[in-house]
């Protein structure tokens, strides 16, 4: 691999080699900024090796970690497609969920319009069974509520 793209994305590998090469403190790690030789430098004061050999491990481990880096990525994007699933089966579940429940609604309304038209059919025979009961007072009644009107409309004159 082109230590490069190491030392360029150094952020994501600092934690592969974190793992590979525990004995170097974490303030080494974060000085290093992805360069080759200070890595090796510290490799060889760590764990007591010589520049030869850490060189090789350095090269074994840029190739490992390429394919762990690999490893990674494709796991974040499977995550990415699975929560992506997911936000498309919520979406779609609430928009069933607001189609169902404008459904409701409009059933609601249409019973209420008919309860409605029920109740103000049942009141209409009442007062027609009233007047065709009672036709004297209901005339009486009908003739008081003409004079209230009348008076009333002359007053606002």
């Amino acid at each position: 691999m082109d230590w490069d793209t190491i030392e360029r994305n150094w952020d994501r590998y600092k934690n592969l080699a974190r793992e590979k090469w525990h004995r170097i403190p974490d303030t080494a790690f974060e000085s290093l900024g992805g360069s080759r030789d200070r890595l090796i430098e510290a490799i060889e004061q760590a764990y007591d090796v010589s520049r030869e050999q850490a060189l090789r491990e350095v090269s074994y481990w840029s190739r490992e970690a390429t394919r762990a880096a690999d490893a990674v990525a494709e796991d974040l994007s499977r995550s990415r497609a699975r929560a992506a699933a997911e936000i498309r089966a919520l979406a779609e579940g609430t928009s069933t969920r607001v189609a169902e429940g404008r459904q409701r609604f409009a059933d609601l309304r249409e019973q209420a319009e008919v309860r409605g038209g029920a109740a103000v059919d049942q009141v209409r025979r009442q007062v027609v069974g009233q007047v065709r009961a009672h036709p004297a007072a209901m005339l009486a009644i009908a003739v008081g509520f003409g004079m209230l009107l009348g008076h009333l409309m002359m007053r606002r004159r």
